[in-house]
């Protein structure tokens, strides 16, 4: 079945209407993508320079044996806790 010439007029209308909305779109976010840049540039050179910092020093030691304390044989697990067991 054929459309009508006011059908394809109209189906036209959206097309031209959809086309103007997809390009103004796309330079919409380059334009604003290329106008971003520069901001982006200005606030990294603001930042500090972080390989000039002190770093921090992380140090793992053994735990202490405690020969006194109770042996691990007498703590039960109870849900999340550790209990002392009866």
């Amino acid at each position: 079945m054929a459309l009508s010439r006011d059908c394809l007029q109209q189906h036209l209308r959206g097309q031209v209407l959809t086309q103007r909305w997809a390009i103004f779109g796309v330079l919409g976010v380059t334009g604003l993508h290329l106008g971003l840049m520069p901001i982006m540039g200005w606030t990294s050179a603001q930042m500090p320079d972080v390989t000039s910092c002190d770093r921090i020093q992380l140090m793992v030691l053994s735990p202490e044996v405690n020969p006194a304390a109770e042996p691990l044989a007498s703590l039960s697990l109870s849900g999340n806790h550790l209990q002392k067991s009866p």
